[in-house]
């Protein structure tokens, strides 16, 4: 994990920007200071394993799914990128870091091709799922 941690403060600066939040509102919800986030955003610092946690739950993936993005090969985590860049105009949820997480957790699980048509498939399947009316409980 050590090789990606740079990623992962690229990542976190991302995730919290996409979010609108500020430094200090990301530290409250995860509480940490905000110096301590900033040092994880600037890769100074490595986050502890209870603090990746609480970052994930902030940012509504499981701690899995963030560790599955931060260990995806960098070759995927681009094909990613170059199809959000393409499409993301029309499919805005494509350049949701949140929603991007997703897609690559659901890749590795499922081995779709990341290529652009294996990633919309996965997008639209997904955008297909969360249309359909939620089922009554009894």
């Amino acid at each position: 994990m050590t090789s990606n941690l740079p990623v992962f403060g690229a990542r976190v600066r991302e995730w919290r920007a996409a979010h609108k939040w500020s430094l200090r509102q990301l530290a409250q919800k995860v509480q940490s200071s905000p110096a301590h986030l900033c040092m994880i955003e600037n890769d100074q610092v490595r986050p502890s394993l209870d603090l990746l946690s609480r970052l994930a739950a902030a940012f509504g993936l499981s701690l899995e799914a963030l560790l599955v993005f931060l260990s995806e090969d960098a070759r995927i985590r681009e094909s990613l990128d170059a199809c959000a860049r393409t499409f993301g105009d029309r499919y805005a949820r494509l350049r949701d870091p949140s929603w991007q997480a997703l897609l690559l957790h659901t890749r590795r699980l499922t081995a779709v091709e990341p290529s652009e048509q294996g990633w919309l498939r996965l997008h639209q399947t997904f955008e297909k799922v969360l249309s359909q009316p939620a089922l009554a409980s009894d």
